[in-house]
């Protein structure tokens, strides 16, 4: 049996064991949907109807790469008990394989950090800082006891337990537009500019500083 794996698009392939994922539009590329995805193509800006504080359906109803995009700035929130705990959402990344996904990489914590510091100690031998809680997928999703068993198809526009608020918007200037992580095993993918995160925050999991140079040129050409 080969233990090579198979070049795909999914988050199941992304190479954590834990993460949260919503589902997305395909987007609509006028070429192939491999080869449309380009910086040029990708860095636009996002328009978003203004919604209440909780976000609703039509905040979802975008193509992925919009999404991905828009849900930086946005509010995680999760119901431990009586208690509100959440985090700011500082970096996405885009899946536009079957079933269309954004993967939820990176928070900020924001309420209640002392619930997300006792189940993350519990699940660490070391003394954790903030900026170290839940900069990855498995991190946030152990900060926030966010599990399969209990939120797979969960509706985040209805959900008591989980759901998103409306945050900041994040400007096309202040976003880092990089290739994702874990996916080297995948030709077709692996150069893809797919993640997106806030330029400049620390609680970014991994930092593109080839994407950042990049960014800083362009930003120092259009001043």
């Amino acid at each position: 049996m080969s233990s090579k794996r198979k070049p795909s698009d999914k988050i199941g392939e992304c190479g954590t064991t834990k993460c949260l994922k919503l589902s997305a539009q395909k987007n609509d590329f006028k070429n192939t949907l491999q080869n449309s995805v380009t910086k040029d193509n990708i860095e636009s800006n996002v328009s978003i109807s203004p919604c209440n504080t909780r976000l609703s359906t039509p905040f979802f109803e975008v193509p992925c790469i919009d999404l991905a995009r828009a849900l930086l700035g946005q509010y995680l929130v999760r119901m431990v008990g009586t208690q509100r705990v959440s985090g700011r959402i500082v970096e996405t990344e885009a899946y536009l394989g079957d079933g269309c996904a954004v993967l939820v990489r990176a928070l900020e914590p924001i309420e209640n950090i002392e619930v997300m510091k006792a189940e993350r100690g519990n699940r660490s031998t070391k003394k954790l800082k903030n900026k170290d809680m839940t900069n990855g997928p498995s991190k946030l999703c152990q900060a926030l006891q966010i599990s399969k068993q209990t939120f797979n198809q969960t509706d985040l526009c209805v959900s008591d337990l989980l759901w998103l608020e409306k945050g900041d918007n994040i400007h096309i200037h202040e976003m880092i537009c990089c290739p994702r992580i874990n996916i080297g095993y995948s030709e077709e993918w692996k150069h893809k500019p797919l993640r997106f995160y806030i330029s400049g925050n620390e609680c970014v999991s991994v930092k593109d500083k080839t994407a950042e140079v990049e960014k800083a040129k362009s930003t120092f050409k259009v001043q």
